[in-house]
């Protein structure tokens, strides 16, 4: 009996060296190229590629986005010089984009490297990879929309833009900074001055007050702090000073207690009024997939969904703020009755930055897709297993009590997109879930645009251009990766895109920019201003010491 009990013992022993050696083997793996349909693209030995093509690679494990430089990540012309290019890696170190800085020619060879010198998140060398392609012809484009692009100050991480009811243009930061660019009759600004500092509150969203007027600048703020816990997301009601006048900010916070992971890998997001007269909100899920907890917190009942609130009633929260929605203990705010002041109006974005009312009624978001190979998944529940996969990025028009395929468990929505109900192929289905996997039942995919074929990759602020002129009536959404561009779309009557087109400039070629991350128009001289976070190191984001090459820009027609 005791020969049969250290003999189990011996084995179990082994079997646990087993498993603890497999475990610190997968541990320092070395990170490779992902090879998929989605990855590399363009694809190996491809031809006939789109001139305006950008490259992505999506990696099997995570890496130091810091390691990811033109230098260890280059695009070589026919006679092995370095094509002049941007390069970024996303948030969680899963994706890289390599954007020319010019139209590559067309007809001509190029070849992508990738060296060791990228380093994987668990310290180990990234295993070289190397292919070619072969690009077509461009083209030329008649109903091309043409801009000259002019870059008016110099300014890392910039986040949100605004036109104000003044005329004049307000650019916000990760840091907690508004600022107010006077703008003169050619579009630049003529003077410039930090209107508002919150300091260590990072802002995303800015949106006027329809009550507004230049002598009456009421502005909504969306912001979180870093580090400070969960529940960290606010949105305040901020009356500045009008121009020529010396008078403080008066700040009130109206609602507190939003969900957001402690380093604010994703937060609330941009805020717009809708016809209704109520503020709409964009909360960024705080989970990867849905499941696994990888930023630190769980999905709650107000993460990953679009939410309302009549901030201007009276009557709103009985008339006293702030307005606490933290779902936990010991608020339990329940966002669900009838009677709470802010409320779901559809759920299942995973990280959509941009949210725009159209002059149509109709509403408008994107969303940010998931890019981690491994190491997060679904939420499992019965017949539904947990499961890893990187979607496409889609353009979102918002229904009210509609599910957009990100899943959270707390509102028990378990299935990732379209799931997989047939062995056909299925509208958004996720070929990793087994057949019979049916979607929730409030997805409706119709609702979901594919922008990854016209270069979509990490969509965010977007507007409707007002101003007269041929794209008047388009919405404007600009992509921080990959194209790193302003796209637009035009829409029928029903609100289903019918024509999707970069902005250009005079020659064709489509103006790219250092990870733009907002877009506003001016509605009275139809200049669009870009907020351009520029490069950034790491993820420490906000820490004003990894971002470059930042910046505000006007486009002119």
């Amino acid at each position: 009996m005791i020969r049969q009990i250290l003999g189990r013992v011996l084995w179990l022993s082994v079997l646990a060296w087993v498993f603890w050696s497999t475990a610190c083997l997968d541990a320092t793996e070395a990170p490779k190229v992902l090879v998929s349909r989605e990855s590399p693209m363009p694809a190996p030995q491809a031809k006939e590629v789109s001139p305006r093509t950008v490259v992505r690679v999506q990696f099997t494990a995570p890496v130091k986005a810091e390691t990811v430089t033109a230098k260890t990540f280059r695009l070589l012309d026919h006679a092995g010089q370095v094509v002049p290019a941007k390069v970024n890696c996303d948030l969680t170190g899963g994706v890289a984009t390599l954007t020319p800085v010019m139209q590559l020619r067309e007809r001509h060879a190029y070849t992508v490297e990738l060296q060791d010198a990228i380093i994987g998140q668990n310290g180990a060398k990234l295993v070289p990879y190397r292919w070619s392609f072969h690009t077509g012809t461009q083209k030329l484009d008649e109903r091309a929309f043409r801009f000259r692009s002019h870059e008016i100050d110099r300014r890392d991480q910039t986040t949100s833009v605004r036109i104000g009811p003044d005329g004049h243009l307000y650019v916000s930061d990760v840091h907690g900074t508004i600022y107010r660019y006077q703008l003169g009759q050619d579009g630049k600004p003529v003077a410039m001055s930090a209107v508002v500092k919150m300091k260590g509150q990072q802002i995303i969203g800015l949106c006027f007050d329809p009550r507004a007027t230049a002598r009456n600048l009421i502005l909504w703020v969306s912001h979180a702090r870093r580090d400070a816990g969960v529940w960290a997301g606010v949105i305040s009601r901020l009356t500045l000073p009008p121009v020529g006048q010396a008078r403080d900010v008066v700040r009130q916070d109206v609602i507190v207690g939003l969900p957001c992971p402690e380093k604010l890998e994703h937060q609330p997001n941009q805020i717009a009024f809708g016809p209704d007269g109520k503020l709409y909100q964009s909360v960024g899920g705080v989970t990867t997939l849905g499941g696994t907890p990888n930023w630190g917190a769980e999905e709650s009942l107000l993460s990953a969904a679009i939410i309302v609130a009549d901030v201007n009633h009276p009557s709103f929260n009985g008339g006293k703020l702030p307005c606490d929605v933290k779902v936990a203990a010991p608020v339990n705010y329940d966002p669900r009755k009838a009677d709470a002041p802010v409320q779901l109006y559809a759920t299942g974005f995973r990280n959509a930055v941009g949210i725009c009312w159209h002059s149509s009624g109709h509403l408008f978001t994107a969303t940010n897709a998931n890019s981690i190979g491994s190491g997060a998944t679904t939420p499992k529940a019965k017949g539904i297993p947990a499961i890893t996969y990187t979607p496409h990025e889609a353009l979102c028009r918002v229904v009210k009590g509609k599910y957009y395929g990100h899943p959270n468990p707390s509102r028990g929505e378990y299935v990732l997109l379209g799931g997989n109900p047939t062995a056909k192929n299925d509208p958004w289905e996720v070929p990793v879930y087994p057949v019979g996997v049916r979607p929730e039942p409030n997805f409706d995919p119709s609702l979901l645009y594919d922008i990854r074929p016209g270069g979509g990759n990490s969509a965010n602020g977007m507007c409707e251009y007002t101003a007269a002129g041929p794209l008047n009536g388009r919405l404007l959404v600009a992509y921080f990766s990959g194209g790193r561009c302003v796209q637009t779309f035009a829409f029928d009557k029903q609100g289903k895109v019918i024509d999707e087109r970069p902005l250009v400039d005079r020659e064709g070629d489509v103006l790219r920019f250092n990870q733009p991350l907002d877009v506003c128009v001016h509605p009275k001289t139809g200049r669009i201003y870009l907020a351009v976070f520029g490069n950034w190191q790491g993820n420490a984001v906000g820490s004003g010491v990894e971002a470059y090459d930042g910046g505000v820009w006007m486009l002119e027609p």
